[in-house]
């Protein structure tokens, strides 16, 4: 067989665009963040209806920032296939856990349901399958181990990327919005008749085992953050560290702290991200002790526009707690901006 004839397994794609952004990085100077990337998380927490997003330079760091957030460390074991990039291990063992490999099936490339059941112990705090080569992991068959938690997600093709490229010139066949919304649903059902109940958008979770962890940024408690681009969050104050490596351990060796910077939410603010935050769990917001906490009517502040996601369906109202309904889970955003 010719090398032509291969058929490679990724290949990456670049055109006239990304030329001329690393000239204009080069000509400018720019080595890391810029005003390009400024944009493009901005653009993407508007989207996405999020406070924050933050563009990482690798899937290796996403990876990495991703155990962080869920509390991994030392001590503990994360399940991953044998079969990966290295990076999927270099990232667990970058946050002091130990990367404990498992065979993968031999059609699929996932990680095998019997191997991980093997290799469960009391120290396992999280699998980290690897979709590989445009084949999926086995979702029953990994429910058949009975986790505890489950966090899921639908994946949205955006900005300049291999798959935004092939979508726009007719060569990626994306499902239809409908069907997107029917496996979602088909989902939540499949989860809840196994015991995993939704209680956030998305993340559900057996009797007693809701993650305490993510509930504090839901509740409006004060958290801290430590290390490498970590946010804080207390009272009405929110901080944030430096988010390029050498910029941060630089301030950190000359005395200086790694905050970047600090802004204090008006009274306003504050309401507007505890309806975003408590609307997110299926459970809502309380009305009465949103009232009392904040002093605002949400009902009277919102009325009209919370309205018009009630006439839509999309939100309801509950023995004085304003939740959305089961669409307005998929189409939360348009709840969202309400509030953002």
């Amino acid at each position: 067989m010719s090398r032509r004839s291969l058929i490679p397994l990724s290949r990456a794609w670049f055109d006239s665009g990304e030329t001329q952004r690393i000239a204009e990085a080069l000509a400018g100077r720019v080595a890391g963040d810029g005003p390009i990337c400024s944009r493009v998380e901005q653009r993407l927490a508007s989207l996405l209806g999020g406070s924050r997003v933050l563009l990482t330079t690798s899937g290796s760091h996403a990876l990495e920032l991703a155990l962080l957030s869920l509390g991994v460390g030392p001590g503990q074991e994360v399940i991953c296939p044998s079969f990966t990039f290295v990076s999927t291990a270099n990232a667990i063992l970058r946050v002091g856990a130990r990367p404990v490999f498992a065979d993968i099936e031999p059609v699929g490339f996932g990680l095998d349901p019997a191997e991980v059941e093997g290799k469960l112990t009391p120290r396992t705090s999280a699998l980290l399958p690897v979709h590989y080569a445009g084949f999926t992991t086995q979702l029953d068959a990994l429910l058949e181990l009975e986790p505890d938690h489950v966090s899921l997600y639908i994946l949205e093709v955006e900005g300049r990327t291999v798959l935004a490229h092939r979508q726009r010139h007719g060569t990626l066949a994306l499902p239809a919005d409908d069907l997107v919304a029917d496996l979602y649903r088909e989902t939540v059902d499949r989860l809840g008749a196994r015991g995993l109940e939704r209680y956030e958008i998305s993340n559900f979770a057996r009797p007693g085992r809701v993650s305490r962890h993510n509930r504090k940024y839901w509740d409006e408690a004060p958290f801290l953050g430590l290390g490498l681009s970590a946010h804080s969050f207390r009272g009405r104050r929110r901080w944030w560290n430096h988010d390029r490596y050498a910029t941060y351990c630089r301030a950190v060796e000359e005395g200086r702290g790694g905050t970047v910077g600090e802004r204090a939410l008006s009274d306003l603010e504050l309401a507007q991200e505890a309806l975003f935050t408590g609307l997110r769990r299926t459970e809502g917001v309380d009305l009465a002790a949103f009232r009392r906490r904040h002093r605002i009517d949400p009902l009277l502040e919102w009325a009209e526009p919370l309205a018009e996601v009630g006439c839509a369906g999309l939100a309801e109202i509950v023995a004085d707690r304003l939740r959305l309904t089961d669409h307005g889970m998929l189409l939360s955003n348009e709840v969202f901006r309400i509030f953002v």
